[in-house]
């Protein structure tokens, strides 16, 4: 887990509804509690800053819990 937490810092591509947004991610969370609790998956998202311009109506917002899995370097 704490190779995860390498991210926070690093400069991505975040896709959001279709988006590709150039970001930095600012905070990490890992929730596995109900994986230990219940044998169901490990969440993980990022919270992240944009670095350049933004698509016109882009809500800031989109930027916080993005899955990993909508994460690309």
């Amino acid at each position: 887990m704490n190779d995860l937490r390498e991210l926070i810092g690093q400069t991505v591509t975040a896709t959001i509804f279709e988006n590709d947004i150039r970001c930095k991610v600012i905070d990490l969370q890992i929730e596995d509690y109900y994986f230990q609790e219940k044998g169901e998956a490990i969440r993980i998202t990022v919270n992240a800053v944009p670095i350049g311009e933004t698509p016109k109506g882009f809500d800031y917002e989109d930027l916080i819990g993005i899955p990993l899995c909508d994460i690309t370097k």
